[in-house]
């Protein structure tokens, strides 16, 4: 065994590695089972089990929550899947340099921006008063939209498809675009 002791000091840093970032943080992961208070701390905090689970389930948002949540990833991923394959394809067809930049910086732009300036930008774009897409409704004979706007008259979130185009265009920038770098 002591042997091989230059092959143990190889191994040592990935050993660290995982010790330290896969399973350190899950120590936390007793704060579910327990009614945590900061000043007593993880272990000083008392057990309660299973209760802050049954307190989830038996909620009356709990449904809605979930409901919510299911959408929003389902929506991502339907649309977020094949969206950027059609742009990637689309920009790869535009012959000229200059429109094929402009749209790679555009796109490329929110990978390099805090998600709050992002959202911030959203709802610039998107405002019912002073939104480039609502001006551009109105000069075409439309009436404003407020998009991130209220519930419906059926509870349901009108902000879901805008949500889904957030995402697409700030957290799935790390899939490039194959257009030719002429």
């Amino acid at each position: 065994m002591l042997e091989h002791w230059q092959l143990y000091l190889m191994a040592l840093p990935a050993l660290a590695y995982i010790m330290l970032f896969v399973y350190k943080p899950m120590y936390g992961i007793i704060i579910a089972f327990k009614n945590y208070k900061f000043k007593l701390g993880i272990l000083g905090s008392k057990w309660v089990g299973l209760s802050n689970f049954r307190r989830l389930l038996e909620s009356y948002w709990f449904p809605i929550i979930l409901r919510n949540t299911l959408t929003l990833s389902g929506l991502s991923l339907l649309i977020g899947f094949p969206v950027p394959i059609i742009l990637a394809l689309m920009v790869n067809e535009v012959q000229r340099e200059a429109p094929k930049r402009l749209f790679q910086t555009v796109s490329c732009a929110p990978h390099f921006i805090s998600t709050v300036v992002v959202c911030g930008m959203i709802q610039i774009f998107l405002s019912p008063s002073s939104g480039i897409i609502n001006n551009l409704i109105e000069r075409l004979g439309g009436q404003a939209v407020y998009f991130m706007g209220h519930f419906l008259q059926r509870r349901q979130c009108r902000g879901r498809g805008e949500y889904a185009a957030q995402r697409i265009w700030h957290l799935h920038q790390r899939q490039r675009y194959a257009v030719d770098a002429r």
